[in-house]
């Protein structure tokens, strides 16, 4: 049985239309957060939009997609930075960008000053370069949009697990009393 929340790619999606497309640009610029998913995993990456595009570095020291480029396609879930309602799911074509091409040096800036708590900011792009991956993810399709939605939350089972919580309360300073003490007696 297939998991219910891994893409299903077997159906053509439909039509990326101009609508839509302003919607999962819209949603890109305003979101730093999507959700990727792609033989079975879902992971959720930091992004910048690039004009036409979801622009993302992983690998090295950034955020794992293991074996992304792998993929001709993948799936990417758009959420309201207000609400966090899923508004938009489409299929994106990955196409990576290679270091050292105008492309590269176009898009890596932004991705500069879009990631957050960078440590290296002056060298990022080397480092990116030396160890790391940029794709565009280019969008293709659309899996689900407003007014067809799926109903279900998409939230994965728990894993299970031996461990368990102890029975009584932990100890906490200056914990309030229940009753006032009288301040005189």
């Amino acid at each position: 049985m297939a998991d219910p929340g891994s893409p299903d790619l077997s159906t053509p999606p439909l039509q990326l239309d101009a609508a839509t497309a302003a919607l999962v640009g819209e949603l890109a610029r305003k979101s730093p957060l999507a959700w990727i998913s792609y033989g079975g995993h879902h992971h959720p990456v930091w992004h910048v939009w690039d004009g036409d595009a979801i622009a993302v570095v992983c690998g090295g020291q950034e955020q794992p997609l293991p074996a992304v480029e792998e993929q001709e396609h993948v799936e990417v879930r758009l959420r309201s930075k207000a609400t966090r309602h899923l508004l938009v799911t489409i299929t994106a074509r990955v196409d990576a960008v290679a270091a050292g091409s105008a492309q590269w040096e176009a898009l890596v800036p932004a991705l500069i000053a879009g990631r957050l708590n960078v440590h290296d900011r002056a060298t990022a792009a080397e480092r990116w370069a030396a160890s790391s991956r940029v794709l565009r993810l280019v969008p293709v399709g659309v899996i689900a949009a407003p007014g067809a939605l799926p109903q279900d939350s998409h939230r994965a089972r728990p894993v299970a697990t031996p461990a368990t919580t102890d029975d009584r309360q932990p100890y906490v300073v200056h914990r309030r009393q229940a009753a006032a003490p009288p301040l005189s007696g």
